[in-house]
């Protein structure tokens, strides 16, 4: 389960960073291939269950000092390269992701009465399906960095959680 789990985050983390640079492109990926929300749900669906397998593992519980959570820390320590570098670059492509997102969108983006439309309490502009399209990259650049995290995260816990039954097994 684990193996088909941490396969998953694979799978997860390459399609959103497909999307991260599709995003730089203006594309909004909501109009054409709206099934791309799938991958918010794909979080959960890997995520939840490495808390869940990781929070009972030996060598996570001698580094708790609490009940609020698990520490990362055993998975960092001695973890594959390739693996920390999806990390560091999940999160710089995150923060970027959600920076130039709150730069360029100082409203909601709405369809109303057949314009385009930048609102917050009241319409700040109508904008152009161009605008509303490369606005609309723009959060699917936030939503994609923050993907990138969830599933890089999972894809350390899982990796990490196998690598540690295979030394248990050669004992």
């Amino acid at each position: 389960m684990k193996y088909k789990l941490f396969i998953t985050s694979i799978i997860g983390w390459t399609i959103a960073l497909i999307v991260f640079v599709i995003s730089f492109f203006g594309i909004n990926l909501s109009n054409t291939i709206p099934c791309v929300w799938l991958l918010h749900v794909g979080v959960f669906i890997v995520f939840a269950p490495a808390i869940y397998f990781a929070k009972d593992n030996p060598r996570v519980l001698i580094y708790e000092d609490n009940d609020e959570g698990i520490s990362l820390t055993p998975f960092f320590k001695n973890a594959p390269i390739l693996i920390l570098a999806m990390i560091f670059l999940s999160i710089i492509f995150a923060i970027y992701g959600f920076m130039s997102s709150s730069i360029s969108n100082n409203g909601n983006l709405e369809f109303v009465n057949g314009n385009y439309i930048l609102k917050n309490e009241e319409i700040i502009k109508s904008i152009t399906v161009t605008e509303y399209n490369k606005l609309k990259a723009g959060v699917w650049k936030s939503f994609s960095g923050m993907w990138l995290i969830f599933y890089s995260i999972s894809i350390l816990i899982f990796c990490r959680l196998i690598e540690w039954e295979k030394d248990e097994l050669k004992t």
